[in-house]
């Protein structure tokens, strides 16, 4: 039940927006844990300009199993995260971004594991391919792609102690922004 209340709460994030770069979008993510196995996962993203310049991401994605075959049960992992980001133009319709944030981790396995809070750091670019100014004040499509440094543990103490997620994250994906 807390599980389904927390996600729920941070879902309901993804209804709020109303600004000139705020935006929503969805992306693959590769994840390479230092103790777990190399994963592939979906995610969506929300993107709240909260000055010009300055936005407030929120973030959830899935990864299936990040546990290495020799170690146990599978470990399933849903990143819940939010943070704040830095952006700013580079050149004709590239822009840079950079930030950091917390997560909260929802971790599920046949081996008792209890939910976790991290962080991140990240950076990356994002590419307008379509550009509307009739719609909404001005719409546009940009690509993005961005590296990651997640930090988090997953507490597995009925197996052999704590497991390292830390690691390389990169996302690359599509917003559409308003």
């Amino acid at each position: 039940m807390k599980r389904m209340m927390i996600t729920l709460m941070f879902l309901s994030l993804f209804a709020v927006t109303a600004s000139a770069e705020s935006g929503w979008g969805f992306f693959g993510s590769y994840w390479s844990p230092s103790d777990g196995e190399t994963e592939f996962g979906p995610g969506i993203r929300l993107a709240y300009e909260m000055v010009p310049g300055m936005q407030l991401d929120f973030r959830a994605s899935y990864f299936d199993n990040l546990m290495t075959e020799n170690e146990g049960p599978d470990l399933e992992v849903i990143p819940l995260e939010t943070g704040l980001c830095l952006t700013g133009p580079v050149a004709g319709g590239l822009n840079l971004h950079g930030g950091v944030g917390i997560g909260y981790y929802l971790m599920d396995s046949d081996f008792d594991v209890d939910d976790e809070i991290g962080f991140f750091v990240n950076g990356g670019l994002e590419y307008d391919v379509f550009r509307n100014e009739a719609a909404y004040g001005g719409t546009r499509a940009s690509l993005f792609a961005e590296a990651m440094y997640r930090s988090v543990t997953a507490d597995k103490a009925a197996i052999n102690g704590d497991m390292d997620l830390d690691g390389l994250v990169l996302n690359a994906g599509l917003m559409v922004r308003w």
